[in-house]
């Protein structure tokens, strides 16, 4: 009983902790999209690429909230004729995140990106965009010294399409949104400023 008593006092203090958190990250991310129109697959595209970002929050007893920010820059190779293409996009996304810091080396996570945003770089759509929203679960080993080695799962559905030339923004809906999945797998240095 005394060993049980010590270890949960042990665990409270070691995540007592308070203070603001600053969380620059590198990754990797290997994705996809698909679109549908009638049932029918009309793109099915995959993609890789790196990825930076940061997140800025607040950590206390354990558990962190904060805002997220992270950028890359993609091919969208196309496998679907007569489309079979590739075309480069600027991928942004900006959310929210709530999560857990274990005391055993291990942290979770989740984050809904209010605004997510593909931008056309390349070819004659350039500065087109879809635009949407998306969602994240992550999990963290942070058994060494001062990183945080990451696995993400990403969801996205955009539901807008802005096209520069024309002057005109579109809504996506039901099957012909463009939905995507993404695993990201990267390194963090969490830094901590108590309070």
């Amino acid at each position: 009983m005394k060993r049980i008593l010590l270890l949960v006092c042990f665990l409270m203090v070691g995540t007592a902790s308070a203070g603001v958190m600053l969380e620059p990250y590198v990754g990797y991310v290997l994705g996809g999209n698909e679109n549908e129109v009638a049932g029918t697959s009309q793109h099915d595209v995959d993609y890789s690429s790196p990825m930076l970002g940061a997140r800025l929050g607040y950590r206390a007893l354990g558990l962190m909230a904060g805002f997220e920010y992270n950028m890359l820059s993609t091919s969208w190779e196309d496998q679907v004729a007569p489309i079979a293409a590739d075309v480069d996009y600027k991928h942004s996304n900006m959310g929210i995140y709530v999560g857990y810091n274990f005391p055993i080396m291990l942290r979770v996570w989740g984050t809904y990106y209010f605004s997510s945003k593909a931008e056309v770089d390349s070819g004659s759509s350039a500065g087109d965009e879809y635009t949407g929203n998306g969602k994240v679960i992550g999990v963290g080993f942070t058994g060494l010294p001062f990183l945080s080695i990451n696995l993400e799962y990403r969801t996205f559905t955009y539901d807008e399409y802005e096209d520069i030339s024309a002057g005109t923004t579109s809504s996506l809906s039901g099957v012909s949104e463009v939905s995507g999945k993404e695993i990201a797998i990267g390194i963090s240095i969490p830094f901590e400023l108590p309070l």
